[in-house]
């Protein structure tokens, strides 16, 4: 909870960063950072009062929850309004189309994609689901499309450093082929997760169970990134 809280205060000072003209669009800009960041502050306040609810057995823990619950949307409103109304999104049958057919031992059970959003919120992505030698995988291509901004400051915040080991599993952040990840593995549950972002627009994202992380990073060897990152400037406004 508390990277969510640190990315939006983060979004939120870029945003305020990009907003020091004094055009109509650039004020409107500053004063959605400035929304944004108060959205920042009240869910970290919420986030506190959940944790100090949960040390207490629970008492007040659904208050707190809603608090957070509305600080969420309005951070979601904000964003959207300020950093991506310009993106529109790849078609998801160019995304379906990286999707491979197998990976490793596994074969492709299912495969779907879609295009939809709301509230000026326009999204992307294409997803399938691999099975065989006793694990599964699931395999996930997102264009944010008209948060293609807030995708870009994630990729700021994925620069955090971070190496976790625990004695059931680890977590981490890295860089390679020039790309940000996240990884995390459970070796007691045979079960993991890796998200790359690439372009600083698209985020591919695999979740395995029973397979190993080096049976998931295969996923990428046989996802055609170099391509994917060319897709980085569709449906943008120059």
């Amino acid at each position: 909870m508390r990277k969510q809280i640190q990315f939006l205060s983060l979004a939120a000072l870029l945003l305020l960063a990009a907003g020091c003209g004094k055009s109509p669009e650039e004020v409107a800009k500053e004063d959605a950072a400035k929304k944004l960041n108060d959205a920042g502050k009240q869910m970290e306040q919420a986030a506190k009062e959940m944790e100090e609810a949960a040390r207490k057995g629970g008492e007040g823990l659904a208050a707190a929850m809603a608090k957070m619950g509305v600080a969420v949307g309005g951070a979601v409103g904000e964003a959207a309004k300020s950093v991506g109304a310009a993106v529109e999104p790849v078609d998801f049958r160019e995304l379906k189309g990286l999707l491979p057919e197998t990976i490793g031992a596994m074969k492709r059970t299912s495969s779907e994609g879609e295009k939809g959003g709301g509230l000026g919120i326009v999204v992307s992505h294409a997803e399938a689901r691999y099975e065989g030698g006793g694990g599964s995988l699931e395999l996930k291509i997102t264009d944010p499309g008209t948060l293609s901004g807030l995708a870009s400051m994630a990729a700021m915040w994925m620069n955090m450093e971070l190496d976790k080991e625990t004695d059931t599993g680890y977590e981490k952040t890295g860089t390679a082929n020039g790309r940000r990840f996240h990884e995390s593995y459970d070796k007691n549950a045979k079960s993991g997760e890796y998200t790359v972002i690439v372009g600083t627009r698209f985020m591919v994202d695999l979740h395995g169970q029973g397979i190993d992380m080096p049976t998931m990073k295969k996923a990428l060897d046989q996802i055609n990134l170099a391509k994917l990152e060319t897709l980085k400037d569709v449906g943008t406004k120059k």
